[in-house]
Order: C-alpha cells, then sequence, then structure tokens
C-alpha cells in the first residue's frame, strides 16, 4: 500500500549528507514494510537484519564500533556483500541491542556512503530513557497509521483525491457523497496497515474487528512483557481509561478516573510510556496563544487521545452501523465528539507534527490550536452539519488571527475563516499557505 513516507526515504537516500535514519512509530503501523519496499525498489541489494529474533548480529556489535568490521560480518552472516550506495542495510528492533543503537554515531562519522535504516516496535520507549543513540548523529522520522489520504489510495480513489485536490475550493454534490461514505467507513477501520488491508480485501466487518484485536492484543502483550514490572498494571490501568475519559462533556484526562485514589505522581509514568510507545497523544491545555506556543502550554491540565481512530472505536465496541447510519441514533453526541475530534487531531499531527494545543478561557474552549509558519491557528471541530461556534468568534475577536478554520461534514470554503470537511483536512496546509501568502503580500 502507497505510504506517503516513502518520498521522505527517496529524500534520504539521495541526500549526499545523509545520516543513519532512525524511524520510530507505534507498533503495526508499517515501519518494517515500508523499509523493506524501499530497500527492494531503490537499491541493488537489501539486507534486513532483526537484531531481536537474530542474536547472532546482534552479537556483532559487541566486540567494537569498528564500522568496516561490523559491515564484513554482518555481510558474512547475511551472505549479501554490502556495498557503499548499492545496498540499504535494514537493522530492526534496534531498539533490543543498545550497541547497535550506539554505533549509528560511527557509522556516520566513519561510514560515509552506508545507507543504514533503522526501525523498532517500542523504540520510542528506548530513545526516550536510553543515553545509547547518538545526539545528532542520526536522521529521525516518525511513522503513524494511514491517514484519509492514503486511506482514499488503499480504497482504489486515485482518481477521486485527484479530482478533489486540483480544487479544493469546490465540491461536487457526487464527489461529496463518495467522500462522505469513505470517511464514514475511515471511522470505523482507522488507519492501522493491517485493518486496512482487511477492509480493502474484504468489506467484512468481523474482519477488520478481527484486525484490530490482534494488534490490541499486542499492544497489551508489550505493556505487560516490555514495561516495568512495577508499573505494568499502571500502565494497562491507564490505557483502558482513555476511551472513557475523551467521551466526556470536557474530554480532559483525570488521573484519579484511571482508578480509585489515582495520583499524578503515581500514574504520570504509566501515561509517559504510551506516549513513547507512540500510543497516546497529549494535547496541552493553553490559555493565552502566543509563539512559541510550547512555552504556553499548562502541563497540568491536557487531553488523551489514541494513536488510531479505528482501535479507539474498537475499544468501545462500536460497530460500523453507528458510523454509515448517524440516523440511527446508535451513538451519543459525546461519543461522536470524541471519535471526530479524535479524527481530527491524528490528520492534523500527519500534516503539522505533534505540537498542538487546545484552548480555553473560563468557560470557552476551541479544540485544537495549531502554530504554522509562527502563527497560531484555531480550530473548531464538529462532527456533523451544525456548526455554530460562539468560542471561536471570541477567539477571533480577542486574538484577531490570520486565519481559523471550522471542520465538519459541511461544504469547502475558502475565507479568512475557512470551512473544510472532515474528509478534508489533508487540504488544510495548502489552504493555511494561500492564506498567510495572501496576507503578507
Amino acid at each position: 500500500m502507497w505510504r506517503k513516507i516513502m518520498d521522505d526515504l527517496v529524500s534520504w537516500k539521495n541526500n549526499p549528507d545523509r545520516k543513519p535514519l532512525v524511524i520510530r512509530g507505534v507498533r503495526q503501523c508499517g515501519k518494517t514494510t515500508i523499509l523493506k519496499r524501499f530497500g527492494e525498489e531503490r537499491y541493488r541489494n537489501c539486507v534486513y537484519v532483526n537484531l531481536e529474533k537474530q542474536p547472532a548480529f546482534c552479537a556483532v556489535f559487541e566486540k567494537d564500533h569498528d564500522v568496516q568490521r561490523i559491515v564484513s560480518d554482518i555481510s558474512a552472516l547475511s551472505r549479501t556483500k554490502i556495498e557503499k550506495e548499492d545496498t540499504l542495510l535494514i537493522l530492526d528492533e534496534i531498539q533490543s541491542c543498545p550497541r547497535a543503537l550506539a554505533s549509528l554515531k560511527y557509522f556516520q562519522e566513519d561510514g560515509k556512503g552506508y545507507h543504514v535504516a533503522c526501525a523498532g516496535s517500542l523504540l520510542g520507549i528506548v530513545l526516550a530513557r536510553s543515553s545509547s543513540k547518538p545526539v545528532g548523529k542520526t536522521e529521525d522520522l516518525t511513522m503513524y497509521p494511514m491517514d484519509f489520504h492514503e486511506w482514499m489510495i488503499a480504497n482504489g480513489e486515485d482518481l477521486l483525491w485527484e479530482a478533489v485536490s486540483e480544487n479544493p475550493g469546490t465540491l461536487d454534490a457526487a464527489l461529496a457523497d463518495r467522500l462522505e461514505r469513505l470517511y464514514r467507513e475511515y471511522l470505523f477501520v482507522g488507519g492501522m496497515p493491517e485493518a486496512v488491508k482487511s477492509w480493502v480485501t474484504t468489506h467484512d466487518e468481523e474482519e477488520v474487528s478481527k484486525a484490530h484485536d490482534g494488534i490490541l492484543n499486542w499492544y497489551s502483550a508489550d505493556m505487560l512483557g516490555h514495561a516495568p514490572n512495577d508499573d505494568s498494571d499502571k500502565i494497562f490501568q491507564v490505557w483502558t481509561s482513555i476511551p472513557s475519559q475523551l467521551f466526556t462533556e470536557t474530554g480532559n484526562f483525570i488521573f484519579s478516573h484511571v482508578r480509585k485514589g489515582g495520583r499524578a505522581r503515581e500514574l504520570e509514568g504509566a501515561l509517559q510510556w504510551l506516549v513513547d510507545a507512540g500510543l497516546v497523544h497529549k494535547v496541552y491545555k493553553v490559555e493565552t496563544p502566543k509563539v512559541p506556543m510550547k512555552q504556553q502550554m499548562d502541563l497540568i491540565s491536557f487531553k488523551a487521545y489514541l494513536c488510531d481512530v479505528g482501535l479507539l472505536g474498537r475499544m468501545m465496541n462500536l460497530t460500523l452501523d453507528a458510523y454509515l447510519y448517524p440516523e440511527l441514533g446508535l451513538l451519543s453526541d459525546d461519543y461522536r465528539g470524541g471519535l471526530t475530534e479524535n479524527f481530527v487531531l491524528n490528520e492534523i499531527i500527519h500534516l503539522f507534527g505533534e505540537d498542538v494545543c487546545f484552548w480555553r478561557s473560563g468557560r470557552e474552549e476551541l479544540d485544537f490550536l495549531i502554530q504554522h509558519r509562527s502563527r497560531i491557528v484555531p480550530v473548531e471541530v464538529k462532527s456533523g452539519r451544525k456548526v455554530r461556534a460562539s468560542s471561536l468568534g471570541k477567539y477571533i475577536n480577542e486574538y484577531d488571527p490570520v486565519a481559523a478554520a471550522v471542520v465538519s461534514m459541511n461544504p469547502p470554503r475558502i475565507a479568512r475563516v475557512m470551512h473544510v470537511p472532515l474528509y478534508m483536512i489533508w487540504s488544510m496546509r495548502k489552504l493555511l499557505n494561500d492564506r498567510i501568502d495572501e496576507v503578507t503580500g
């Protein structure tokens, strides 16, 4: 399946000053698959090493950090000669071999011409807690589950995407109907490649749910098998509490709701483990929106969202009908709102990165704030077509942003307050750039 990150990999390959590449991302989001495909399509040879399952390769790094010796030994063990510029060396599950992680410094300093790419299921956790990774000696990329654009292509809707992307300011009703159906299907399936593959090949709700269950079981096993023993239960409790906390009127994450008497000092480490694993995104409150937004974050008040909206729905045992037929009322307003916010956040992260906040001042609240080109852009999220947004109006009156966005099921409208359909969030970056360029001349 087509993934946008392939363009980043090609750019890395063509950079004469490339450093060893480290790809982090939640388990099962497609890191290994895309690296293998990249190696097969763009190199004469590709050597794939799983350092967790192949301990002999891990032992290669234990002796010293001599790059030529390491390359020679891996060539011998893999029976494939690793040649400069022509071979991609993939070191998978590198978090299980700290010496291999440390060796990346020497590949950058002494191994010019060798193309080394690394990944790992829980690499984010190791990198956040280990001093093994050499600072400034690698190029880092983060991979996420498939976004809505990638979902469209996986479903054979290349021509539909091209037709819409040519002029995102207008949209024929027939195309809008098709996009809305795809959006509602995506809410159920989500972007985990295994679930997307099940849907594309079978269009069977039960098969998709099986794929979701398999992924969720992997995550549970990670929590029990790879977290510190005294934290495993806490991590699992925090993880299972997130959907119910998100589907509330405010959506705020409250540690005492994880378990009776739960406190931040006891549970914040467990939540951070989930964040480092890529399973959870924290969105902090900002009361005074100024650049840089990071400096304005209230680190006490935040919301917690999941990495994938399909898994979120599965954890709540939601069925496909609940998404496809909103008129049946199978979803409460809180559920529909929480799912929509989670979807929008995942799309925004694909476009603008993870530094996303929400705004609250008194009783007024906006779902998201994005910092883009040194401007802060407020985003109001609506799950349907009713878009009364009093908080957005008050924010605009007080802070006079260069642009604002209302994301809903309504058709697109380009203006200072742009209206972006939920199935066209991928167009927001271009729309914001056009707006900023227009204002700045």
